[in-house]
């Protein structure tokens, strides 16, 4: 056995114990067996070596009240760093500037790490301009870590990001070049200045981290790169970016950029306090699995770039959402609860296959089955945002069976399911709630099978009990439109907030093949904004725009849209949702082929420049020239929080501006 203290460590919170702790893991290499760290804090830096040039704060300022944040420009392709003082450039030395502390464990084979009551901490002096990591995992094999404690001391010290470099970065717990089979017990890596965990390398296989945790660390507790058959079993994963931060900020995101993460499952653990997602799959995730996991106001979301074939089943949702975008994902067995909470929207389950299953290849038909969904807002106003209890649900390739639905909420809470060739079939739905709705099924959905049941006489039971293979809410309408033309879609006397509009464009898209095929899901929302909710398309994305405001209560309500000059040209084709009762054929009339004039500024969503985008305050973008939508969020790193657009100002989640 290898004892640090053996080789100077002190493990007494005061001492740097790198150079002993280096030693001892030198000799354990040669010698094989176990690495032991005492009960203790050990230090990992002086807080001198490293520390900022004089005159300068924990955060990089200069503090005669003259200077100014620390400015990095490229020097011949390498970022520099250099402050300002009375409005001239003094250079901070060199761009390294500062000892490298990480602790490198480089071709372990067949040993084990014992940390029980055992803390590595960063020193909170660290200035490390020059970037580094806490412990770094190289060429090991068949090596268990268990017991042990990173703290990367993120109270005290924040990296520097640009986009010539960044610096100050520390991850705590990196597993890199050729790991294999390495399994973590009981290791817990908190407040780094960066990620937590870091599990990212082509060779990267058999990992396991068993009842672990990253706790309230800088952008995320767990980031998985290319890595395949990961097991993350128990532990909590919590409280990421509250310190400090920048987005994603989750519990654990899938994130390759190069290559796959597949074949990852994470189990048994816990979700909850972070700013980001609870779990977020993203960028080329695949064949993998999340169950019996805890979620509590951390969704698990499923991003859509290349994401497909995973399982999400058994797990408990606590104020939470299951977001799911990639393709052929099986949603089971799962149970969501919602409590009495003011002044928030939910959504329970959000499932939008058709964005992918056609672009990924090989995959299987989505799947939504033997889910529980409660509702127990008793009592809150009709005036609070509006509770959705499964919209959208289905897209175009998900069967959806043997789900329960209760609702107690007083305010169109819908089921909105549908597309082609979804089955609905074998659900329960009970609404108790006086303007709750059983909400829409579209067109081409076999609905059989489903009990509904309500206390109140405007849910339409129609549209769901033992249907079959057909919707009586689909209504379908054809007309042209040509560039720089425009078609109405004008409603009677109705309140059109929470109708889904369906338009599906056949003709001349920008396509290569001179032949295109467009169609897109808009929904005016229970504030009268349109939000895009799902897409499929053969061919180039969407050209056209929306370019009218409705009137959102009752009264004749118009919807303008318009084709993008010289680029939409073809037949369009309109089907209408009502979260109510269904439009009759008198009630739309649908017009086209007039000029519309209209300036860049007035054009609101023809695409998304935010969605999530992080800068400084004077980053934010400013007006709908840069293409802002409203609803769409940006990550004010000047403020340290998110802040949303709502059509005419930025605020936060209070709707405060700022």
């Amino acid at each position: 056995m290898i004892n640090v203290k053996s080789f100077g460590a002190k493990g007494d919170g005061v001492t740097d114990d790198l150079v002993a702790i280096r030693n001892a893991i030198a000799t354990w290499k040669e010698k094989g067996g176990t690495l032991l760290f005492p009960p203790g804090v050990y230090m990992q830096g002086d807080g001198i070596k490293n520390k900022k040039p004089s005159g300068y704060n924990q955060n990089g300022i200069y503090n005669d009240g003259t200077g100014d944040y620390p400015r990095y420009d490229p020097i011949d392709g390498v970022a520099y760093p250099y402050y300002v003082k009375n409005n001239v450039k003094y250079p901070i030395g060199d761009f390294a500037i500062g000892e490298d502390l990480t602790i490198l464990l480089d071709g372990i084979h067949n040993a084990e790490i014992i940390g029980y009551g055992a803390t590595i901490k960063a020193h909170t002096s660290n200035s490390c301009i020059k970037n580094n990591a806490g412990l770094v995992f190289n060429n090991c094999e068949n090596l268990t870590s268990r017991g042990l404690t990173y703290d990367g001391s993120i109270s005290e010290r924040q990296p520097f990001l640009s986009d010539t470099g960044n610096f100050n970065e520390q991850d705590g717990i990196s597993l890199r070049s050729n790991c294999t089979n390495l399994v973590f017990e009981d290791v817990t890596s908190t407040k780094c200045v960066m990620d937590g965990w870091q599990l990212h390398s082509m060779t990267l296989k058999d990992i396991t981290l068993r009842n672990c945790k990253g706790i309230a660390n800088y952008r995320q507790g767990v980031t998985i790169g290319v890595a395949d058959n990961v097991l993350i079993e128990g532990g909590v994963y919590a409280d990421q970016g509250t310190i400090y931060g920048i987005l994603p900020m989750s519990g654990i995101d899938l994130e390759p950029e190069t290559g796959l993460a597949e074949n990852v499952t994470i189990r048994k653990a816990g979700f909850y306090g972070n700013i980001g997602h609870g779990i977020g799959f993203t960028k080329k995730s695949v064949n993998s699995t999340v169950e019996d996991c805890y979620f509590n106001g951390n969704m698990l979301y499923e991003g859509y770039d290349n994401v497909k074939n995973n399982n999400f089943r058994k797990n408990r949702f606590i104020n939470a959402s299951l977001d799911s975008y990639g393709g052929g994902t099986y949603i089971d067995d799962n149970i969501f609860e919602f409590s009495n909470v003011t002044g928030t929207y939910y959504t329970s389950i959000l499932s939008d296959d058709t964005s992918n299953y056609y672009k990924l290849g090989l995959c299987r038909k989505g799947r939504v089955s033997g889910n529980s969904i409660v509702c127990d807002l008793t009592g809150i106003s009709d005036a609070v945002n509006v509770l959705g209890v499964m919209p959208n649900l289905g897209a175009d390739i998900n069967d959806i069976t043997n789900n329960t639905l209760i609702n107690s909420f007083s305010k169109n809470s819908t089921a909105v399911v549908g597309g082609k060739p979804s089955l609905f079939s074998s659900n329960k739905l009970s609404y108790t709630g006086a303007l709750s709705t059983a909400g829409s099924v579209c067109g081409g959905t076999i609905n059989e099978d489903n009990e509904v049941s309500s206390k109140y006489s405007v849910v339409a039971k129609n549209e769901y009990y033992r249907q079959s293979k057909k919707s009586q809410k689909t209504f379908f309408l054809s007309t042209a439109i040509t560039p720089d033309k425009c078609v109405d879609i004008t409603l009677g006397n109705r309140d059109i907030r929470g109708t889904t509009f369906k338009l599906t464009f056949i003709g001349n898209y920008n396509t290569f093949d001179g032949l295109g095929y467009f169609e897109e899901w808009i929904k005016c929302g229970w504030t009268g904004n349109f939000e895009k909710t799902r897409r499929n398309a053969l061919g180039n994305n969407k050209n056209y725009v929306i370019v009218s405001t409705p009137r959102i209560k009752n009264g004749i309500n118009t919807i303008t849209i318009k084709g993008i000059s010289n680029e939409l040209g073809g037949v369009i084709n309109v089907e209408v949702f009502s979260p109510t009762t269904p439009y009759t054929e008198s009630e739309i009339n649908i017009t086209n082929s007039y000029n519309y004039t209209m300036d860049l500024d007035s054009i609101m969503g023809n695409k998304t420049y935010v969605n999530g985008s992080v800068g400084s305050t004077g980053q934010r973008p400013t007006t709908s020239t840069h293409n802002i939508s409203t609803g769409d969020m940006f990550y004010d790193t000047t403020i340290m929080k998110p802040i949303f657009w709502n059509g005419t100002v930025w605020t936060d989640s209070t709707g405060t501006a700022v």
